[in-house]
């Protein structure tokens, strides 16, 4: 299949190549572009981004916005959703029943990506693309073909995943009600996907087309492999259909936004996926309303809530157009990030990734540097300097590396400035943040191992052993390599984890903030004495957040681009 999704997404990629500097459209294409935000500050990162991109990466005449998720309590990606459907139609009114609209969320601080904490995930570089693709180009790529296939409505999908599929046969986005995509997976994707119950002549259904229409009698969201046995999910033995974004109509919309204005402010999280589809098909009930296990937040009117848009919804037709040829990718996680740019050979091959992509340097690698770089090494966007030694499975992204530095396997290093003769250790990631104090801008680089949890907490500072930092006991590194004490890393009602642990120090010089992270790294994997304590002005990831200097580092960037390609 790999040779047939690679010619597919080759055809896909020189269709939007030919619009992608368009002032005007001359094929089908979407309306509207929204990107939902967490919050007012992730708004002007992305508009930031957006603007720079509009009629040189992005078609110019499409109009684009980005929609902060109302102040107050968290609302999910499906109050995301109908917020975002309240905004369009104040700006649209009437005019949305002839527009396609594709909403993409994006909120959220990437805990489990850092490197897309700052500018976000829907702007993560991809290893290809003549200009760079990032996640917001590869999406428009992506469902090139959908706009010419739908009436009016809108396309959900979401930041961090890649889904790539032929698309063959007599299919569209003209069924009343929701339209979902599915994609063939193992029982075992199943358990943290949406499944969708399709009627028994789907099931076992022998057309020669690989996309092929189909009504959903329910939507089981991250069953277990009993449930979809049970409730007749599961194709061939070994399969069922999981999600990975859908349709909704106009009128289906309306109904939704209709909720949102009778119901807002919202006082919990709704899943976009859970919460909504599985409200749908013929034989949807709302026994999943009272399981919150897969909830993160249980709060007190989460349960009434479902309860409410199940009745909301009920009755809504659920379609689902089966992608029998497709493949669907994750890249939310570091290690997702390192496997699939490094490591898996499908993903690069389908996708025509590069090793090498608007870097120079090139030839400056050692003979020990890289030795599989077509599948083991992605650089992107990065200026190398001479004699670097840089070994298989790293990612190296938005840097200047100078002479003579040597880069051990398995790191993630994205928007550095590296300094000649250092060597990072194996499994490190390191990322840069220009950060704003009060009139003064600063540099922090942020330092783990690819593999720490950082959304792990612990609600005790005696529980600290439960927490790792760069592959090591955190009660040991904070004493013993450190030299502090846990109260100088989580001030009084911080929470106890590494998202919010003070250990990184803000620097005047980008070098030198890169310097020392590296030498932490190197002392804590080796298990010398550094003492942070004497250096002042320590933040954490969510203080960088917080002090972010967007145009700083979008400038860092544009400079980095020109020396590459001067």
């Amino acid at each position: 299949m790999s040779e047939l999704l690679r010619r597919e997404t080759l055809r896909k990629r020189n269709l939007f190549q030919s619009v992608r500097q368009d002032d005007e459209l001359e094929i089908p294409f979407w309306d509207i572009v929204v990107i939902t935000a967490s919050d007012s500050e992730q708004e002007v990162a992305y508009m930031a981004q957006l603007q720079a991109k509009m009629g040189c990466e992005l078609p110019a005449s499409v109009k684009y916005h980005v929609f902060p998720d109302p102040v107050g309590l968290k609302i999910g990606n499906g109050g995301s959703t109908m917020a975002a459907l309240d905004n369009l139609e104040q700006i649209y009114g009437k005019e949305l029943d002839n527009y396609k609209v594709l909403m993409i969320h994006a909120g959220g601080y990437s805990q489990r990506l850092p490197s897309a904490s700052v500018l976000g995930k829907i702007f993560t570089a991809l290893p290809f693309g003549n200009p760079l693709y990032q996640m917001i180009e590869a999406k428009l790529m992506m469902y090139i073909d959908f706009p010419s296939r739908m009436k009016a409505g809108v396309f959900v999908t979401c930041a961090d995943d890649i889904e790539l599929f032929t698309i063959d046969g007599n299919w569209d986005f003209y069924q009343p009600g929701f339209t979902a995509l599915g994609h063939p997976s193992p029982l075992k994707i199943g358990t943290t996907h949406g499944v969708f119950v399709l009627n028994a002549e789907d099931n076992k259904s022998d057309s020669e087309f690989s996309v092929q229409s189909a009504k959903c009698r329910r939507f089981l969201h991250k069953p277990s492999i009993e449930v979809m046995h049970r409730e007749g999910a599961v194709v061939d033995a070994d399969t069922v259909f999981t999600d990975s974004a859908y349709f909704m109509d106009r009128n289906t919309a309306k109904l939704l936004l209709k909720y949102y204005l009778n119901h807002r402010p919202l006082q919990c999280e709704i899943d976009a996926y859970g919460d909504f589809l599985q409200a749908l098909g013929s034989e949807a009930n709302d026994d999943y309303t009272h399981n919150t296990s897969n909830i993160t937040d249980v709060t007190e009117t989460i349960v009434q809530t479902r309860k409410e848009i199940f009745q909301w919804l009920k009755g809504t037709q659920l379609n689902v157009l089966l992608f029998k040829n497709s493949v669907f990718y994750h890249i939310g996680t570091t290690l997702e990030y390192l496997n699939h740019y490094c490591n898996n050979t499908d993903f690069q091959y389908e996708l025509s990734c590069h090793p090498m992509v608007m870097t120079v340097g090139k030839n400056a690698l050692t003979d020990a540097s890289c030795p599989e770089v077509g599948s083991r090494c992605s650089i992107i966007h990065s200026k190398i300097g001479k004699n670097v030694q840089l070994y298989g499975e790293s990612i190296v992204e938005y840097c200047l590396i100078e002479n003579d530095v040597t880069i051990q396997p398995n790191c993630i290093l994205s928007n550095i400035h590296l300094s000649s003769n250092l060597t990072v250790p194996e499994n490190s990631f390191l990322h840069s943040v220009a950060v704003k104090q009060g009139t003064q801008k600063y540099f922090v680089t942020v330092a783990y191992s690819v593999g720490d949890n950082i959304k792990k907490y612990t609600s005790n500072i005696s529980q600290l052993d439960t927490l790792n930092y760069a592959g090591r006991k955190i009660s040991h590194v904070i004493r013993n390599v450190l030299n502090l004490n846990p109260a100088d890393i989580w001030t009084n009602g911080t929470k106890i984890d590494l998202w919010h642990a003070k250990l990184f120090p803000s620097y005047k010089s980008h070098r030198d903030s890169v310097e020392f992270a590296v030498k932490m790294l190197n002392y804590v994997q080796t298990d010398r004495r550094i003492d942070l304590d004497s250096i002042p002005n320590r933040l954490s990831m969510a203080d960088v957040i917080k002090q972010k200097d967007v145009l700083s580092i979008l400038n860092y960037r544009r400079d980095l681009k020109a020396m590459v390609i001067s």
